[in-house]
């Protein structure tokens, strides 16, 4: 586990539930669920209403925190994790048990480009991780031995590389994995071989989709959204204890606006729908356009800027997303801390399990 990281929200913890902090908490890879619980969250249903008719909003988005009624967080950009490549390869990739099936039924090629266990593993279980743990928080134990067993037959099928940089104690993302912070990092171009089946990345901009499309030309293929999630950036919430809670409020207005939400700062796609439709449009603008060059094999190609059908295509798929891929950032790095052993096959699933159940009973009494 990243100590520091443990030891700076440990911290925080201990000051917000003292009735103190920051007014404006940015909680990516915060426990949410438990600081709503404890009344450190503003509740902010109304508020996001109000901001969603000011600032012509993306409801799917900015509402993918409600939970009866009540959204305590607010997305103030957001990315979009994809499958891209092969047709037959990317419609099996729906979920863990159609991968599993896919995998059993075609001898050859691999999923997935240069990643290693470890960096599949965690990308894997953070798409997955609702459907891991009960709604005490507790690991599902059926849910967890299910993952790994299809994971275990996945894991023979990926372009598995030693250069990879580990990442068991990190919590930091490299190539074709999610990176928390910001988004999938595409800096191995492997998945542009045809014998990559279908790939994993994800979008922070129109730009960024020229790498999907340019396989996608080669293989005849498609892309796809994974399972209707989206990765939020900067999840604003408010201190319920803040005492400039209509500053806080304005603020998070201010940062909302078209004006604002129109750059492109590489943290995401905008929640403004204004703003994304600006994006759209410099696509078709010809003074707006730029190309980006990538090194594969030996040669450079060169990738030109997404038109505005293409663009298009893909903000009708990001107004159908509407579930936000959620993590305890602590929780997780210990989990991938102790998945070695299984990683290097020295445990059993059933091992692996008991691990992954005992790490997170631990942390919840904490």
């Amino acid at each position: 586990m990243d100590s520091n990281l443990a030891d700076v929200i440990r911290a925080l913890n201990t000051e917000l539930l003292a009735g103190n902090g920051a007014d404006i908490l940015i909680l990516d890879g915060l426990p949410i669920e438990s600081y709503q619980k404890k009344g450190v969250l503003k509740e902010l249903s109304d508020f996001v209403k109000e901001a969603e008719k000011e600032q012509n909003l993306l409801s799917n988005i900015v509402e993918g925190y409600e939970e009866d009624g009540k959204i305590y967080g607010i997305p103030l950009r957001f990315e979009v994790p994809i499958y891209y490549g092969d047709k037959d390869a990317v419609n099996a990739l729906s979920d863990m048990e159609s991968i599993e099936r896919y995998c059993n039924s075609v001898s050859d090629g691999i999923l997935f480009g240069k990643i290693n266990t470890s960096e599949l593993f965690r990308t894997l279980f953070l798409l997955n991780y609702d459907t891991l743990f009960l709604e005490n928080g507790k690991a599902d134990p059926d849910a967890v031995l299910k993952f790994l067993n299809e994971f275990k037959v996945l894991k023979k099928r990926i372009g598995s590389t030693e250069g990879s940089k580990d990442i068991y104690n990190t919590g930091t993302a490299v190539s074709q994995v999610i990176n928390l912070e910001c988004g999938f990092e595409l800096k191995d171009f492997e998945q542009t071989k045809e014998s990559v089946r279908a790939n994993i990345a994800q979008i922070h901009d129109f730009m960024e989709l020229s790498i999907p499309l340019y396989q996608m030309e080669k293989q005849d293929g498609i892309y796809t959204d994974i399972q209707s999630q989206y990765v939020p950036s900067a999840v604003a919430g408010i201190n319920s204890a803040s005492k400039n809670i209509e500053l806080a409020e304005s603020f998070i207005k201010t940062v909302l606006s078209t004006e604002l939400q129109s750059m492109d700062l590489e943290d995401g796609f905008p929640v403004n729908e204004d703003a994304l439709t600006s994006w759209i449009e410099k696509c078709s603008d010809q003074d707006m356009q730029y190309s980006m060059a990538i090194y594969v094999d030996g040669e450079d190609i060169e990738l030109e800027c997404v038109d505005s059908s293409e663009a298009n295509d893909l903000a009708e798929c990001i107004r159908t997303l509407d579930q936000p891929v959620s993590y305890d950032q602590v929780l997780l790095n210990l989990i991938m801390k102790e998945m070695k052993p299984f990683f290097n096959e020295q445990i059993s699933e059933e091992e692996a399990v008991q691990k992954i159940v005992n790490i997170v009973d631990a942390y919840l009494e904490e």
